[in-house]
């Protein structure tokens, strides 16, 4: 909570780092837990001061990928506490950030309101983005969630349906495939099942 020395008492995500300290996305920025050491610590300032993050996504080196809903995406270095802000000049125009994952191959996936991003490897400078082009995309469609199955496709919920994309192409689920609702949001792949809960 707030009084333990998390930055909020709303939380929005979690993640987890190579150490095993625990990344907590709140309404009024970022918080680590480190269980071992019993420490809290939080961040706020640069594109997330004051704002509501959503999501966070630690990379192999343990920096920290955090998306806001509005100030888009920024990667967070604990090591230094430098908030490296992502836009235009590297491929990326979202400003409304809801989720970031990291695939197998070291690509960051970037979704929010109005579209969704590839990266480059996060390994590797310079970072670039992609956007990716998604069928039947509407405008200001939004992109809230995702996952990744055992076969290492991405699974990508939105308002206008559930989007799997693997081996190069992309494949749109709605009403007519069996779903309740086009309008999706949460989502776990599990033992080779999609599970999907809907918006309304």
């Amino acid at each position: 909570t707030k009084a333990e020395g998390l930055s909020a008492d709303v939380l929005w995500g979690l993640g987890k780092d190579p150490g095993g300290r625990i990344w907590a996305a709140t309404s009024r920025g970022v918080s680590m837990i480190d269980p071992l050491a019993g420490r809290v610590q939080t961040w706020g300032g640069g594109p997330i001061k004051g704002n509501r993050v959503m999501t966070v996504e630690a990379d192999a080196t343990g920096r920290i990928w955090v998306g806001g809903s509005s100030g888009g995406l920024a990667r967070l270095d604990p090591g230094t506490s430098d908030l490296q802000k992502f836009g235009e000049k590297d491929g990326i125009a979202l400003d409304k950030v809801r989720r970031v994952l990291l695939d197998r191959d070291n690509t960051l996936w970037v979704m929010g309101i109005g579209a969704v991003y590839r990266s480059s490897n996060v390994l590797r400078n310079p970072i670039r983005f992609t956007r990716q082009s998604i069928p039947s995309e509407e405008p200001g469609q939004m992109y809230s969630n995702a996952a990744f199955d055992d076969d290492g496709c991405v699974w990508i919920t939105s308002s206008n349906g559930l989007y799997r994309y693997g081996s190069g192409r992309w494949y749109r689920y709605d009403e007519k495939d069996g779903l309740k609702s086009a309008s999706v949001g949460p989502i776990a792949a599990s033992n080779g099942s999609i599970w999907v809960a809907y918006r309304s």
